[in-house]
């Protein structure tokens, strides 16, 4: 998991950089959902913690389940293929 947190936010960040009007609040939302959960990954592996550290957790996991419905809509199920190939035609 650590090495895939060190990995997952550049890779978004460079994905989703430069994004039309359009896309701009899409992709801001993906990258707080994606940079909150990696900074509260991170943090929670302090070797201990105090107020502080856990009030930044707290903050960390709201602003992750605040954005995360983002994704939802990507879930894996039966219609995912056909949503895949939608965007892809649209690219």
């Amino acid at each position: 998991m650590r090495n895939l947190v060190k990995v997952i936010l550049p890779c978004f960040t460079v994905a989703l950089h430069c994004p039309s009007a359009v896309e701009y609040i899409i992709f801001a939302k993906a990258l707080t959902c994606v940079r909150s959960i990696v900074d509260f990954t991170g943090k929670s592996e302090y070797k201990s913690h105090t107020d502080q550290t856990i009030q930044f957790l707290e903050q960390d996991l709201k602003a992750f389940h605040d954005h995360k419905d983002l994704f939802k809509e990507y879930q894996k199920d039966k219609s995912t293929i056909r949503k895949v190939r939608e965007v892809n035609t649209r690219i």
